[in-house]
């Protein structure tokens, strides 16, 4: 009788285990995200460098949050979705050496960093993230999660002009496309692998991602993906530089940053990853990204050996979270 009992039981979680997600039944993992689809995104980049140029050691960490909306505003008989990107607020931090105080920023505060003292050259790299607040603009995203096409800007505030994507188009390209997956282009099965591929020009090297991804799991309410693959040098970018630096020294940096980028080195890189996407929308619930590298770059005829560690993550959140906090009024009415 136990014997029989046992064998019913191990029956019974056989017949469950059917129903459940089969490693062979192919899942089509394109959605087609309704009209008026709208969600609030917060992007975290962090990024650690730890460069060792002759016998100078130095250290920087660089984070940078990018609040976000995605709101689908139609859906073409291809499945290519008309989206708008509104970029809400940037803000995050700078650690340089040994500064005992991190450099904070905030899109929300009137005075940037570079006037705040002893910020000198370094807040460069922060004045061109803070650029990308307050942006919006269009595009439209394929069934497989590529932008197609280039993005029109749009005012963002009434007696405001559409504002200048040309500096920061690569970067908010890729804003656009980490909101959706990244997706096969037919059905595939629980552990099936298909290679994807971005230019990824959000940190400060131009780097080109050779990803496989895999399909790990798949139920009624979201899919998860995971990725593993590497770095290779991308097609060197203008650096975005702030429009209040000189003409003549913005075309110097300028020419000097794209040929460090032209001989630029990668060895020892690996990169690593998972994404789940949600089947209700077709947008991503959350990723994470780590990339690790040896980038070996020339400044002066003298090589920078620099250990990199990239970190991006996205998440979903709300507006008011979002948002800039809003500044409380004052006991008196501000009179």
């Amino acid at each position: 009788m136990r014997v029989c009992a046992s064998i019913v039981f191990a029956g019974l979680l056989l017949a469950g285990n059917s129903r459940g997600q089969s490693t062979t039944t192919p899942f089509d993992l394109t959605v087609s995200t309704p009209k008026g689809t709208s969600a609030w995104f917060m992007e975290t980049l962090e990024q650690v460098y730890d460069t060792k140029s002759g016998e100078l050691t130095i250290a920087t960490k660089l984070i940078v949050h990018r609040a976000f909306r995605v709101s689908v505003r139609s859906v073409m008989k291809s499945g290519h979705r008309v989206v708008e990107v509104e970029v809400v607020r940037v803000h995050g931090s700078l650690e340089v050496g040994t500064e005992d105080q991190p450099l904070e920023f905030d899109s929300a505060t009137p005075s940037p960093p570079a006037d705040q003292e002893g910020s000198g050259q370094v807040a460069q790299p922060v004045l061109a993230m803070l650029a990308h607040a307050d942006k919006k603009f269009i595009t439209r995203i394929d069934a497989n999660g590529r932008v197609v096409g280039s993005l029109t800007a749009l005012v963002s505030k009434l007696g405001r002009d559409a504002p200048d994507l040309s500096g920061s188009e690569g970067s908010l390209r890729q804003l656009a496309e980490s909101a959706f997956g990244r997706l096969p282009k037919s059905p595939v099965a629980i552990g099936a692998q298909w290679q994807h591929q971005r230019e990824d020009s959000a940190h400060q090297l131009p780097i080109k991602q050779q990803v496989t991804v895999t399909l790990r799991a798949s139920d009624a309410d979201a899919f998860t993906l995971s990725f593993d693959g590497k770095i290779t040098p991308g097609e060197p970018v203008p650096p975005e530089l702030p429009d209040s630096m000189p003409e003549e020294v913005r075309a110097s940096m300028t020419a000097e940053l794209i040929k460090m980028q032209e001989e630029m080195e990668i060895q020892g890189d690996k990169l690593r990853g998972e994404q789940r996407v949600s089947r209700a929308d077709g947008l991503v619930e959350h990723s994470e990204v780590v990339i690790d590298a040896d980038v070996r770059m020339t400044h002066d005829r003298v090589p920078m050996d620099t250990k990199v560690k990239l970190t991006t993550t996205l998440r979903r959140t709300t507006e008011k979270e979002a948002r800039p906090p809003k500044k409380a009024k004052p006991a008196d009415g501000g009179r």
